[in-house]
């Protein structure tokens, strides 16, 4: 009901009451006799008599219009409003009630652009490892200064709520976890599909009125592996073909090979061999080294290649080294055995030691006590007495003394004992992570020495042909599948490029192009 509704309708009543209440005047007038009414209420139902007048008019007109459209018409149906209500109806009776037919109002339409109710095919949506910016504006209606016909008036504004705001990264689960929203799916999702979706769990769960803004605040790179120049980490942006990250990681020449640039290659493959050898040669010599062995294992075939790559001497120095650390080690076990074999024999000495004077003092102190009973019988002076005493107070001391010697030789024993189980602790882990970095480190090496062979073979064929696989993680596992040139990828893709005879080792995808279970079928990329 509009403002001008509300008051027609007070008016209305206001000159239906005080209508009514000068007819009841009146009444009284008409059953009493003047004389009951004083001058004032004479004044007032003169007054009112104009009232009377126009609510008698109005009453009337409401019933010729009650006996024209009926009462059951009247109670069930609304009229509509334009500015202001229609009049009130008088109450319906009860079989007039019973005619009346609710009318259902219809839910309200979702806030969900089209195509959101399931994940989208595109390239540009949401995947596991994205980070979204999400902003919050609320939008909020308050009352503003009344118009020129006394209406009053609103404003609506709109404010960010900071609290709901921020960044939030995808689970494993597919969804965001937004603060007094909980968990939100967006997975396979784009960024408008995103804010409808966040923008509804808003409304239902929070009553927020108000829209949402999504972007992405980070995104995870694509890998990419195998025959490229440049493995590793690549920037995603929009858009992004099998093609374009190719390209980027050195995969696509135009041109074949120059002389220098085959130079390079196979000097960088002799590069890659040695160090590949050395790599091998030092996890030998570590595994030797925390066995205690003092010779590498036994390989022939590991160190002909080993030999062929470095050459006997550098094979020859490796193991020199090794039985300098083992020669080292032994000395330092030596020198530790040694201290603690030490301090052992001194802590038995200091335990005999201690052992006589405890006996020493045991006897002094029977032999002050004799003196004493002897003294009582007048058979020895006080000075022997006093004699006795300071003899077995000395002897105490020197108990104290041993026992206090005692104490710290023990302490030293244990420390000594401690110190050399840590330093073969130390050691130990010290060789451990020596062999951990160099099996990285040979993996890398392995990896590179792969692509430049690759490289190398594709150069000799004469020909850009390989084939290209992608494994893609999702909720429910890792999704494999053969790409062409054209192929979107996605944050997080990964990219592997075999040569075109390289055999088949992806399994099949469900809903995607397949792996035939002969070799891969080669895509030419010239």
């Amino acid at each position: 009901m509009s403002w001008h509704g509300i008051r027609r309708f007070l008016g209305t009543t206001a000159i239906l009451g005080l209508g009514a209440g000068a007819i009841a005047i009146e009444n009284v007038v008409s059953t009493q006799g003047p004389e009951v009414i004083t001058a004032p209420v004479a004044a007032m139902a003169t007054r009112l008599q104009p009232l009377r007048d126009a609510a008698e008019a109005r009453l009337a007109v409401l019933a010729e219009s009650w006996r024209s459209d009926g009462a059951a018409s009247a109670v069930a149906t609304v009229p509509p409003t334009v500015g202001h209500v229609s009049d009130p109806a008088p109450e319906a009776s009860q079989a007039d009630r019973a005619d009346i037919v609710p009318v259902a109002q219809p839910e309200p339409e979702r806030p969900i652009l089209a195509g959101c109710d399931s994940p989208g095919d595109n390239s540009d949506v949401v995947v596991l490892g994205d980070r979204l910016a999400l902003r919050f504006f609320e939008h909020s209606t308050l009352a503003s200064a009344p118009s020129m016909d006394g209406a009053p008036g609103s404003e609506s504004i709109v404010f960010e709520r900071l609290d709901l705001s921020g960044s939030f990264e995808v689970g494993t689960s597919g969804a965001v976890s937004l603060p007094a929203i909980g968990h939100v799916d967006v997975i396979g999702r784009s960024l408008p599909c995103v804010e409808a979706l966040v923008t509804l769990a808003a409304s239902e769960r929070l009553r927020l009125t108000g829209s949402v803004s999504a972007a992405f605040a980070a995104r995870p790179p694509v890998l990419v592996r195998g025959l490229v120049r440049a493995p590793g980490e690549h920037a995603y942006s929009p858009g992004l073909t099998v093609e374009r990250v190719l390209a980027q990681a050195g995969a696509i020449e135009a041109d074949p090979l120059t002389p220098s640039q085959r130079d390079d290659l196979r000097a960088r493959e002799h590069e890659l061999d040695a160090l590949a050898a050395s790599l091998i040669l030092e996890r030998a010599r570590i595994d030797a080294a925390l066995s205690g062995e003092r010779a590498l294992a036994d390989d022939p075939d590991a160190w002909d290649a080993v030999e062929e790559a470095l050459g006997a001497d550098r094979v020859r120095i490796e193991r020199g080294v090794l039985l300098a650390e083992i020669a080292e080690e032994e000395a330092e076990e030596q020198r530790a055995s040694d201290r603690i074999d030490s301090l052992v024999g001194r802590l038995s000495a200091a335990q005999a030691h201690l052992a006589a004077a405890q006996t020493h003092l045991a006897y002094l102190s029977d032999r002050e006590a004799e003196l004493s009973d002897r003294m009582q019988r007048g058979l020895a002076t006080d000075d022997a007495v006093d004699a006795a005493t300071m003899q077995r107070m000395d002897m105490e001391q020197t108990v104290l003394e041993r026992r206090d010697a005692l104490l710290q030789l023990e302490g030293e024993l244990r420390l000594a004992r401690h110190e050399a189980a840590l330093r073969e602790a130390e050691r130990h882990n010290r060789l451990a992570i020596l062999a951990l970095e160099a099996t990285k480190e040979r993996t890398q090496v392995g990896e590179q020495l792969r692509a430049v062979r690759a490289q190398l073979a594709m150069e000799r064929r004469d020909a850009r042909v390989f084939a290209v696989t992608i494994e893609r993680s999702e909720i429910d596992g890792v999704a494999r599948f053969v790409a062409d040139p054209e192929t979107r990828v996605r944050p997080g893709d990964l990219v592997t490029v075999t040569p075109a005879d390289a055999p088949a080792e992806i399994p099949a995808a469900d809903g995607r192009r397949t792996l035939p279970p002969d070799p891969v079928t080669p895509v030419s990329w010239r």
